[in-house]
């Protein structure tokens, strides 16, 4: 009696073997490459900082960094800023409990009773006007106050508040408030008293709302 040959529908394992050899010497291949490859490691680094660059999110500034600016630090920017003026006795920087105050000898800024700034004192109030500018102080507000006389006083206010806003504080961020010696408010507007001075004074109010 014979035995019926192999069902040729059938599935089989025999592809395995071709199959694991195959990947066997791909291994083998792959594995030669690296042993003769030199690794740069220059450019690896080159290619993971690229990377890590194009993955990298600009976050905004909280509004904690504005509120650490409201002691100190804004009083000592400030001060540093016009430490010419603040060494002749010329301006007084003191801190508000939601920002800082700038008081001005009038006679410092103005060459004369009318509006015209002395040349010495752009430059400063140029600076300062970049400071304002800045990231963590746009968030602040700037209300300019004069006195005595209020023609003359709302003038001045008005003058200086236009030069801030030339220097790219802007508009919004500006307020011109004028005083006479006779109006009680002086007494009691924000800020304190502007008090006395030979050419009246300006103070700058720099305060978070």
């Amino acid at each position: 009696m014979f035995d019926s040959p192999p069902d040729p529908g059938g599935v089989t394992d025999d592809w395995l073997i071709t199959w694991g050899d195959a990947i066997s010497l791909l291994l083998g291949f792959f594995v030669l490459l690296f042993s003769v490859s030199e690794f740069d490691t220059d450019r690896f680094a080159e290619v993971a900082e690229a990377l890590a660059s194009r993955n990298e999110i600009d976050e905004e500034v909280p509004d904690v960094v504005a509120e650490v600016l409201t002691g100190r630090e804004i009083v000592d920017r400030v001060r540093g800023t016009l430490q010419p003026m603040v060494d002749a006795g010329s301006v007084v920087v003191d801190k508000l409990p939601a920002g800082v105050r700038v008081s001005f000898d009038a006679d410092a800024i103005f060459d004369g009773p009318g509006t015209a700034m002395r040349e010495e004192v752009q430059p400063l109030l140029t600076t300062l006007a970049w400071e304002l500018r800045q990231r963590d102080m746009q968030q602040y507000l700037v209300e300019i106050q004069a006195a005595p006389s209020w023609d003359v006083a709302g003038a001045r206010a008005v003058s200086l508040a236009r030069f801030m806003d030339d220097q790219g504080v802007g508009a919004e961020r500006l307020r011109a408030t004028a005083f006479a010696d006779e109006d009680p408010r002086m007494r009691v507007q924000r800020g304190g008293p502007l008090g006395k001075g030979k050419g009246g004074r300006v103070v700058f109010l720099v305060e978070r709302p």
